[in-house]
């Protein structure tokens, strides 16, 4: 047995420890598998809590944004495959702001591939992240908002 397991194990033999996937108590376990589970178990250095609030305030106007351009590129293609539907396209505009949402959702699978990068940064820097995703997304639609009641 590794160094490791040998420190588990003597931590275990007089210790309360639940799995940490099924709960299950670990006292006086003696191979570092869970007899629970079955689970193999490995001495670890763990964090207490992750603050994941500003990853998520940042990641969700990339993924609104994502989910928008998805339905309105569906809907593009469903107006061209309809029976006349393709001689009257869609308005320029429509296009733009599908390439937009399909380019934000595209940033928002690398920001969940790259997380622990993100959440590496420092809180202002993940602030900075946040406000930059949410301004960058409101701005646009806020003066796409302003032509539509102009012209209403």
């Amino acid at each position: 047995m590794s160094p490791n397991t040998d420190r588990l194990l003597d931590f275990l033999r007089d210790h309360d420890a639940p799995c940490p996937v099924c709960g299950y108590n670990l006292r006086n376990l003696t191979v570092p598998t869970c007899p629970e589970c079955q689970h193999t178990l490995e001495l670890t250095v763990g964090v207490t809590g992750v603050r994941i609030g500003l990853y998520i305030a940042t990641l969700a106007p990339f993924m609104f944004s994502g989910m928008a351009g998805l339905a309105l590129g569906s809907l593009i293609v469903t107006v061209a495959a309809a029976p006349g539907g393709a001689g009257t396209g869609p308005p320029p505009m429509l296009y733009l702001l599908t390439v937009i949402g399909l380019a934000s959702g595209t940033f928002a699978i690398a920001l969940l591939v790259f997380r622990r990068r993100f959440l590496a940064f420092a809180p202002g820097t993940q602030r900075c992240w946040a406000v930059l995703a949410w301004t960058v997304h409101l701005l646009p639609f806020l003066g796409l908002l302003g032509v539509v009641l102009a012209t209403a």
